[in-house]
Order: C-alpha cells, then structure tokens, then sequence
C-alpha cells in the first residue's frame, strides 16, 4: 500500500495506492494489478490520461484471514495517509 497522488488533466489529487497480486482473494491473480482510491473524487475517468506518483510506502502487501479483516486495514490505511 502507498501514498500517492494521481494528476488528471493537469491536477493533482491525494490517493491511496494498491500494487499486487490480491493474496486475500481466492485463486490469487497470476498478474500484478495497481489499484489507486483518489480521495474526495467522483468525476468520470473513461477515455482519460491519468498519471499515478508514489510518494511513500505504507506496507507491504498482506493475505487477511477475512474481506472484514481487510476492510478494515484498509480503512486504518486511508486514514494514515490522509494525515500525511
């Protein structure tokens, strides 16, 4: 997990970042996905160049033992990076 930033349309917006293979789901992917949250965001993405920028490295990522379990380390995730 890492702090990012996302740039669209020439303007950065404060994100969360995800980059793996989703070990928590069932089969895990063989591929690696980037998953970013842009906070305070709710525009239409379609058809846009967006460029995502890593700033810090949260943690590593983690099989959980639930989706609730995740959910919430995600949650405590987003609020640590909010406060960066």
């Amino acid at each position: 997990m890492y702090a990012t930033s996302i740039i669209i349309d020439g303007k950065p917006y404060k994100s969360i970042s995800n980059v793996g293979i989703r070990p928590t789901f069932k089969p895990k992917s063989e591929k690696v996905h980037l998953e970013t949250h842009i906070f305070d965001f709710d525009k239409d993405l379609y058809g846009k160049y967006v460029e995502v920028c890593f700033e810090e490295r949260v943690r590593g990522e983690m099989a959980f033992s639930s989706v609730e379990e995740l959910l919430a380390q995600i949650v405590s995730d987003i609020k640590h990076v909010k406060s960066l």
